[in-house]
């Protein structure tokens, strides 16, 4: 059985305030508005927003595994399969889709979670683009359970609150 944890409101609308971050980083209609467009365009608010959904996403997966862990009811085997039908059934209908009706240049790459590595080196404007964020979200995802189950609750929330967020700010100077 899961332990229970309990549902953060102000998540839901930090996360919606991402998704409209990426959603006018990305949007060329909002030229039109120009009020709009300014406000998105003094900073890059696709970026901002992207970034906000990794903060969020390494939070909760956090918590979530230190809760599992708390309760010693953490398995990686569970761990990994419930983030495989969460992502990859529409991950992959989106590149299969992409193929089919418009390229599959970079459908390998992008179905193997190397977006981000493939993208980087392919400034061409590309429909599978986008799989970059969720690339680097799974290469999360492989290591840092890894490291939280070969700890104890006690370590793991040592590691994750102190070390997490400095390991993000020193990777993003370089």
């Amino acid at each position: 059985m899961r332990p229970s944890r309990s549902h953060i409101p102000a998540l839901d609308g930090l996360r919606g305030l991402a998704a409209l971050f990426v959603l006018f980083g990305h949007f060329p209609a909002i030229e039109h508005f120009t009020v709009l467009r300014r406000a998105f365009t003094w900073f890059d608010s696709a970026a901002l927003g992207v970034d906000v959904f990794f903060a969020l996403s390494g939070f909760l997966i956090t918590r979530i595994i230190l809760a599992d862990k708390a309760a010693d009811a953490f398995g990686l085997r569970t761990f990994y399969l419930r983030r495989a039908l969460r992502i990859m059934p529409i991950y992959y209908l989106t590149i299969l889709v992409v193929g089919f009706l418009i390229t599959w240049e970079h459908a390998g790459w992008s179905a193997l979670y190397l977006g981000n590595f493939t993208f980087a080196f392919d400034p061409a404007q590309h429909p599978l683009r986008h799989v970059w964020s969720l690339a680097v979200e799974e290469h999360f995802y492989l290591v840092w359970p890894l490291v939280l189950a070969k700890v104890s609750v006690r370590t793991a929330r040592r590691l994750a609150f102190p070390v997490l967020p400095g390991l993000a700010i020193g990777l993003a100077a370089i």
